[in-house]
């Protein structure tokens, strides 16, 4: 069985990230989403808690075929699980499977300062995803990456995030076309506020 699987904070999960997902499985079997506690290369705490990016990933891909959840790095007493630990994991639960991790082009550039980054590549493929306004370099110190071609990723659950906070969504802006109208219900009642 081929396996594909996103890894990330996920807040907020958006329509950007269904795409990838169904995307890929025009190229796998299985398609995972591993949500993180934190992520390490970011300094920022999470708006949205574990349980509710959580609660939101799984409103988003429900009666999806071939789409999961894997609670590792949310079930782990680690404060910051890095990415190396979710690959371990991978290979030890799906020992007679393809895997492979998917990454945006954003985070092409920085992987040689991820921890353990040449055991990752080691033992897992990397599936890149386009994104407007970044462009790779030293593409050629990496031998196991490939660019899924025809999606370009160009929703930022930053730019999302600050929306929500704002609460702006409310009245100026339409956020119903980068996120699951049942997601974007779900953070109306996590914030309180009547859908009108």
């Amino acid at each position: 069985m081929k396996i594909f699987f996103l890894g990330g904070t996920f807040d907020p999960p958006h329509l950007g990230h269904l795409n990838i997902a169904l995307k890929c499985l025009t190229q796998c079997d299985k398609f995972i989403f591993v949500p993180a506690k934190k992520n390490p290369h970011k300094k920022n705490k999470s708006y949205f808690s574990s349980s509710q990016r959580l609660k939101m990933l799984q409103i988003m891909i429900s009666n999806k075929k071939n789409m999961e959840i894997d609670l590792f790095e949310l079930n782990s007493n680690e404060d910051v699980n890095y990415s190396i630990n979710t690959v371990r994991y991978l290979k030890r639960k799906y020992q007679k499977d393809s895997l492979s991790m998917v990454l945006g082009l954003d985070l092409i550039n920085d992987l040689d300062s991820w921890k353990d980054w040449e055991k990752i590549e080691k033992l897992v493929d990397i599936v890149c995803i386009n994104r407007p306004k970044y462009k790779p370099s030293n593409l050629s110190k990496y031998n196991r990456i490939s660019f899924l071609e025809d999606l370009y990723l160009d929703i930022s659950s930053s730019y999302l995030k600050s929306i929500i906070v704002s609460k702006k969504y409310k009245k100026d802006i339409d956020i119903n076309n980068m996120i699951h109208p049942k997601v974007v219900d779900y953070i109306y009642m996590i914030q309180g506020l009547d859908k009108c």
